[in-house]
C-alpha cells in the first residue's frame, strides 16, 4: 500500500513539473520587440494571452521549446480550441517566437 502511494505521489509531481508557470515566462522587452517587429505592449498582449487562454486547458511551453515554424502548426491547431481570433493568435506567436533566433 505504501508503494502504490509513493509511486502514485511521484507520478503526481511528475505531471504538474511538466509546463511552466507565468513567473517562469519572459517579459519582453524592446529588444524582442524590434526582433518581432511589433511593440513591446503587442508582446505584452501575446503574453497575457498566451498565460490565460492556453493555461486554461493545459500547461505552458516555454517559447524557446519550439521552433517558429512549429509554433505555427501548434497556433493552428489550437485555435479552434482555443477560441482565439486570426489576430490573437498572430499576438501570442509574435510573443512565443520573438526570443527564437533562427
Amino acid at each position: 500500500m505504501k508503494f502504490q502511494l509513493f509511486t502514485l505521489f511521484f507520478v503526481a509531481v511528475l505531471i504538474t513539473s511538466c509546463g511552466v508557470s507565468a513567473k517562469n515566462l519572459y517579459l519582453p522587452l524592446e529588444a524582442n520587440a524590434s526582433k518581432a517587429k511589433v511593440s513591446v505592449e503587442d508582446l505584452v498582449k501575446g503574453r497575457d494571452l498566451y498565460l490565460n487562454k492556453c493555461n486554461e486547458c493545459h500547461k505552458l511551453n516555454k517559447p524557446l521549446k519550439y521552433s517558429s515554424s512549429e509554433w505555427t502548426s501548434i497556433l493552428n491547431k489550437m485555435q479552434p480550441k482555443a477560441e482565439i481570433s486570426d489576430s490573437e493568435k498572430g499576438l501570442i506567436h509574435a510573443y512565443l517566437t520573438s526570443e527564437i533566433s533562427e
